[in-house]
């Protein structure tokens, strides 16, 4: 069958004749030997608490990384509007301006992570209740990585908008290293959950000053200021479409601790560690996609053909996952699990497709938000309202949270997968 998409860009079609070139897709190998690694060592940590802890704590971990998630949509803004920022600045050959909005950048989003700081703490009691935790110390310590985690996240959108992807994977893979590390040492020695907690804050200390020595090479001399004209709705856009991304991947699990007993919503906590991994395995692509197409398109260059490579190649990796779910399900709770939660392993496949569709949509969502068509950040947030709308209809039990789930992936599919095209059609 031919794909007119894959084929070589030729200079009489006027396409970009760096799409398929050697850096992208050596930036694409380094993403996801990068994002893989991050991965592991992410899902080492979801297993090592599942197995040093009882059920019921491992419930309490996996809600409590849920809910930082969630908040931590603020995160994923942030090194969005910085990446997008960057990459328009280079397109534009004004790199006297990125030392300057590097350290106006850090500066503000210290001050950012210390306000939304104590504005969590002030609600820590509430949340505490809310999710049943029995001790509002988890939540503090939780939200204390905010301190550093959006100074860190400001420096990997640098990183990203300048591609340079060998330093941004190799320091996402080294915060879930020592994220890792930190918890499996400190639940070792007694810890319990406050152990598994204290790795977040600590894991993103290190990585702040890490991140700022990849990034001491930048100009700290120049007087310009990049021009942020716009950036104010872009970043409101940008927030509600990872809002409504970031909810509709974490928020059932969170709606389970609530409903379900500690026993299935640990379970169910042990499906959507797996089940995830279908979403999270490609997130390499996007991150390469994302400064790729904003590039193209600030420079008046076609963009589709870096979306649909992207396109494929998240396919196939959650293709093979599904797989892998559908044919060894049991397999593949056990060796990771033990004999914990064999009651979860019916619903991995289920589980597993509603997250792959979620990855194919999330990747097209990236692509719009790369290319300026924000009207993409609505779309995806009424879907997040159908989803929520079911979940809080149906939260019975752990099949219901698993079908909800599959039917969500499905409607984000559906309508963001041709919307895409429509938009780019646009002003």
């Amino acid at each position: 069958m031919r794909m007119p998409f894959l084929e070589k860009p030729t200079r009489e079609k006027g396409l970009p004749r760096s799409l398929l070139s050697n850096r992208f897709v050596a930036d694409n190998i380094v993403m996801l030997l990068a994002a893989g690694a991050t991965n592991l060592f992410a899902y080492g940590y979801q297993l090592a608490m599942g197995i040093m802890l009882s059920p019921e704590d491992y419930g309490k971990i996996v809600s409590l990384v849920s809910l930082f998630v969630i908040v931590g949509i603020l995160l994923q803004t942030v090194t969005t509007v910085v990446t997008k920022t960057t990459t328009t600045l280079v397109a534009d050959s004004r790199m006297d301006h990125v030392g300057s909005f590097y350290r106006r950048s850090l500066k503000f989003n210290f001050l950012l992570g210390i306000g939304l700081f104590v504005i969590l703490i002030a609600a820590s009691a509430f949340i505490t209740r809310l999710l049943n935790l029995g001790n509002v110390l988890y939540c503090v310590i939780l939200f204390s990585s905010f301190l550093f985690a959006f100074p860190v996240a400001s420096n990997w959108g640098i990183l990203q908008g300048l591609q340079r992807f060998v330093s941004l994977g190799s320091n996402q893979a080294l915060f879930k290293f020592l994220q890792l590390l930190i918890a499996v040492l400190l639940v070792a020695f007694g810890m319990g959950v406050v152990g598994g907690i204290t790795a977040i804050p600590l894991s993103y200390l290190l990585l702040l000053v890490v991140s700022l020595f990849l990034l001491k090479s930048l100009p700290t001399s120049s007087h310009q200021q990049a021009p942020l004209t716009g950036i104010g709705r872009y970043t409101l856009q940008t927030l509600l479409a990872f809002t409504a991304i970031t909810v509709m991947t974490n928020v059932d699990v969170i709606i389970a601790k609530h409903f379900l007993t500690p026993v299935e919503a640990g379970n169910y906590s042990a499906v959507s560690v797996l089940g995830r991994i279908a979403f999270y395995a490609s997130a390499g692509i996007s991150a390469v996609l994302f400064p790729k197409a904003a590039e193209s398109s600030t420079r008046g260059e076609n963009s589709k053909r870096h979306y649909w490579l992207s396109l494929i190649l998240t396919v196939l990796i959650v293709a093979v996952i599904c797989l892998v779910y559908w044919l060894f399900p049991g397999t593949v709770m056990h060796f990771l699990f033990s004999n914990k939660y064999q009651n979860a392993a019916p619903y991995l496949l289920k589980y597993g497709v509603g997250m792959s569709l979620l990855a194919v949509t999330y990747l097209t969502v990236i692509y719009g938000l790369s290319i300026g068509k924000m009207r993409i950040a609505y779309l995806i947030l009424a879907v997040m309202g159908m989803q929520l709308g079911l979940l809080f209809a149906f939260h019975q039990s752990i099949a219901d949270f698993v079908n909800v789930m599959l039917i969500s992936g499905g409607l984000a599919a559906a309508i963001i997968l041709p919307s895409i095209w429509v938009l780019r059609n646009t002003p």
